[in-house]
């Protein structure tokens, strides 16, 4: 598995926490997902393991933040239970029960509302075979 990873030196201004700093100079990027990865222990702080996520920046300091590429994932349809208030040959409208995630993502691989939807419309397995080739791709 490749990896991805990102380096970053911390400019002139007043010290701040490393995850703060991270948050702020990575784009589109969570306090959360860096926390857990210097949990993980993939930051790297001066060449030094990053022990927790307060520990304070300064000017001059180096950060290289390893992650490793996300793994592809296929979306099978199941058949989850829907409540749907709405139907007909282009619209579904459905009232998702808290709780249910929405899509796959980090802990929630199988039982979310898109792998319902799938079943429910006849939809065939989405794999990343199928993102790459086609373009984005959707209901």
């Amino acid at each position: 598995m490749s990896e991805e990873v990102i380096q970053l030196f911390v400019p002139d201004g007043k010290p701040q926490r490393i995850d703060v700093f991270m948050a702020g100079a990575v784009p589109g990027t969570s306090r959360a997902r860096i926390q857990q990865s210097i949990k993980r222990g993939v930051v790297l702080l001066n060449g030094r393991l990053v022990p927790r996520p307060s520990v304070q920046v300064r000017q001059g300091d180096h950060i290289v933040w390893t992650l490793p590429k996300p793994q592809p994932i296929a979306v099978i349809p199941e058949d989850v239970p829907l409540d749907i208030l709405y139907e007909d040959d282009y619209l579904l409208v459905v009232n998702k029960p808290a709780g249910m995630p929405t899509h796959p993502g980090p802990g929630h691989s199988t039982g979310t509302l898109v792998h319902a939807l799938l079943y429910h419309t006849g939809g065939k397995a989405v794999t990343e075979a199928d993102r790459l080739r086609d373009g984005e791709i959707g209901l």
